[in-house]
């Protein structure tokens, strides 16, 4: 019998290298490559450096690697900087990738078995269990050895079908719809922001995606619902700034230039009241310019420990730092959409992105967004459950009475699409409400 654990090194040097020269094989590995695929210790470094600097958006090549490795103070540990260019001059081609990492998947998941035998080996030997408790104690360790993606699915079949199907049924009795907190949106949209779902709101600068969100905030947290914001764009205090405005109903100018109210001013109580209101929420803002999508994880895992989260904002999602890169951003962004349905799922929360329409919408003659207005729209229409655009005629034309803003449904997978509600935006306060005749289509 073999005595050394099942391992392919050429495919491990194989898959760095095609990493290191191909920007879709980079993407396809950090994408679906874990730090134990590979058996050699100096392959999980190098594994391991790039993704630092994949995470830190920074292109990833023999150079940046280099550095990397120096900077790590591991460059020794690899091999030395001969063993980059050796990676660099890959024998085989891109559209080999899958077909290698497979076989570093079967390899890994083989070790991953030996080591769950020689476990239930050892507890066996210590036979302190009775038969039960035994077989489940396997099953359990099965279970763990298995790739983390694959940990998730479960079958349905003629032992359980039935049985689940009632639970769904009646879990749904008990399940509180997270309402934006609009009467004629919450018509509209069926499902809401349901948990374990990614809905994307969407516009161009300066339509009212941040007032959309805070009013949306404002709405939730006062119904009892838990959401923590991620603003990559604004400060902590631009972002009470609205909220405070909001809640107070006193112009967001005037409290951005609070440093000019006198002593017994009645803002300065409003404002008071509007922070006693606040603190009083389940409400967590992290507002952090050079965040990405790991950061996240660990922060709601962190906040998860202390407060039920039920929607997370991201505003902007494409200012995200692993999301905000140079190279391949499309591929890169339907990755990363793929990472965040992963972390929704695990803290059966919902994710809402807030987006940048592209400038293709100034040259037409109707600029309100569409599908194909939306940057990466291939990835965001697969992962989203529910899109909605934003649109103000006031921003195109100053002079207009029109104060209205419209929300359109853009996509909607339980629910009808290409409805238009009609909302009136307050400039000065950022207040979004609902107007008589609200609905409408495109």
């Amino acid at each position: 019998m073999a005595d050394k654990m099942p391992a392919d090194l050429d495919a491990e040097r194989a898959v760095l290298g095609l990493m290191l020269i191909s920007g879709t094989c980079l993407i396809d590995g950090m994408s679906n490559l874990q730090n134990d695929y590979f058996y050699d210790k100096s392959h999980q470094i190098l594994f391991n450096n790039m993704q630092t600097l994949f995470s830190k958006g920074v292109e990833v090549s023999s150079m940046s690697l280099l550095d990397q490795l120096r900077s790590s103070k591991s460059l020794t540990a690899v091999g030395g900087p001969s063993v980059i260019a050796d990676l660099a001059d890959s024998s085989i081609s891109s559209t080999e990738f899958k077909v290698v990492l497979g076989i570093l998947e079967n390899k890994a998941s083989k070790r991953r078995a030996i080591l769950m035998a020689n476990n239930i080996m050892k507890m066996g030997y210590e036979d302190v269990d009775d038969t039960q408790d035994f077989q489940n104690k396997i099953s359990e360790t099965f279970w763990q050895s298995m790739p983390q993606g694959h940990q998730s699915i479960k079958i349905y079949g003629p032992h359980n079908i039935e049985q689940e199907r009632r639970e769904v049924l009646r879990g749904r009795h008990n399940i509180t719809k997270v309402e934006m907190g609009w009467e004629s949106m919450d018509r509209l949209i069926t499902t809401g922001f349901a948990p374990q779902e990614i809905s994307i709101i969407a516009s161009r600068p300066s339509m009212g995606k941040s007032a959309f969100k805070t009013n949306a905030k404002r709405n939730l947290c006062s119904n009892g619902f838990g959401v923590v914001s991620f603003a990559t764009e604004q400060s902590f205090g631009i972002e009470q700034d609205r909220l405070e405005a909001l809640i107070t109903g006193i112009p967001l100018q005037e409290i951005i230039n609070s440093s000019k109210w006198q002593k017994g001013d009645w803002r300065i109580d409003e404002v008071k009241k509007a922070i006693a209101t606040y603190s009083q929420w389940n409400y967590t803002i992290v507002p952090a310019r050079s965040i990405g999508l790991a950061d996240v994880r660990n922060i709601l895992h962190q906040i998860s420990q202390k407060h039920p989260i039920d929607v997370v904002f991201f505003d902007l999602f494409d200012r995200m730092r692993d999301v905000n890169v140079a190279a391949n951003k499309a591929e890169t962004v339907h990755v990363k959409l793929g990472e965040q349905a992963r972390i929704a799922e695990e803290f059966n929360c919902h994710m809402c992105n807030l987006v940048q329409v592209n400038r293709a919408v100034e040259r037409r003659s109707n600029k309100r967004p569409m599908m194909s207005d939306l940057k990466s729209a291939g990835a965001y229409e697969e992962f989203a459950r529910l899109i909605l655009f934003l649109y103000r005629e006031k921003r195109y034309y100053p002079e207009s009475m029109d104060e209205s803003m419209e929300v359109i449904i853009g996509k909607q997978n339980n629910g009808p699409t290409d409805e238009v509600i009609r909302m009136h935006f307050d400039e000065d306060t950022l207040e979004i409400t609902e107007e008589d005749d609200y609905l409408g289509g495109i």
